[in-house]
C-alpha cells in the first residue's frame, strides 16, 4: 500500500493554502482541513480522538491527501500558549504518519513578509514569530519527519512547488503519471 500524504505546517499566512492548492490540482489530490467549532473544540480531545481516527484511516485505506495541518501545529500552539495537551501522542502520531510515507512541507517567511489578511483580520501576531518558528524548528528537530522545509517570503509559487515535487521521487513507490 502506499498512500501519497502531504502534510503542511506553518504559521497563519505562511503560504499553505496557496500552495497546497496548487499541489491539489496538478497531483489531483483533495486538501483536507479541519474547520473547527470555537465553541466545542478541545484540542486535547481533538488530538486524542479525531486525528487518531485520521491516522486509522490512512492506515488501513490506500488513499491520496493533502492535510492544512496536523501535530506539528498542536505541538507548536499548546507550548505557545502553555494550554494543555498530550506530547506523546502529538509525537506517536506524526512517528505513525512518517512510517506511511508522509511528507511534511513546513512553510515559513522572513517576520517582515507578513501583511494583515483583509479577510481574516491580523490572525499572526508577528511579534511572537521568533518563538513560533523555535517551536516549529524543535518539533522537526526531535520528531523524525520526511521535511521539506520552505521559506516562502518570495512567493514563488513555482520554484515552492518544484522544491516539494523534487521530494517526490524519493518515494520510488509512488506513480505520478502527471509529472
Amino acid at each position: 500500500m502506499s498512500n501519497k500524504i502531504f502534510i503542511f505546517e506553518g504559521h497563519d499566512q505562511s503560504g499553505k493554502s496557496s500552495i497546497s492548492k496548487e499541489l491539489s490540482t496538478r497531483l489531483n489530490i483533495p486538501i483536507f482541513k479541519i474547520e473547527r467549532e470555537n465553541k466545542w473544540w478541545d484540542p486535547v480531545i481533538d488530538l486524542c480522538y479525531r486525528t487518531e481516527a485520521i491516522v486509522q484511516f490512512m492506515e488501513q485505506v490506500e488513499t491520496d491527501v493533502i492535510l492544512d495541518r496536523w501535530v506539528a501545529s498542536e505541538y507548536m500552539y499548546s507550548r505557545l500558549f502553555n494550554r494543555p495537551t498530550n506530547m506523546e501522542k502529538i509525537f506517536e502520531l506524526n512517528r505513525r504518519m512518517t512510517e506511511l510515507g508522509a511528507i511534511t512541507v513546513y512553510c515559513h517567511k522572513q517576520p517582515w513578509a507578513y501583511t494583515i489578511d483583509p479577510k481574516d483580520g491580523d490572525l499572526f501576531d508577528v511579534s511572537k514569530y521568533t518563538e513560533m518558528k523555535a517551536l516549529y524548528d524543535n518539533f522537526f528537530l526531535n520528531s523524525p519527519s520526511n521535511l521539506v522545509d520552505i521559506d516562502t517570503t518570495d512567493a514563488d509559487l513555482e520554484t515552492q512547488i518544484t522544491l516539494i515535487t523534487s521530494s517526490i521521487h524519493k518515494h520510488e513507490d509512488w506513480d505520478f503519471q502527471t509529472w
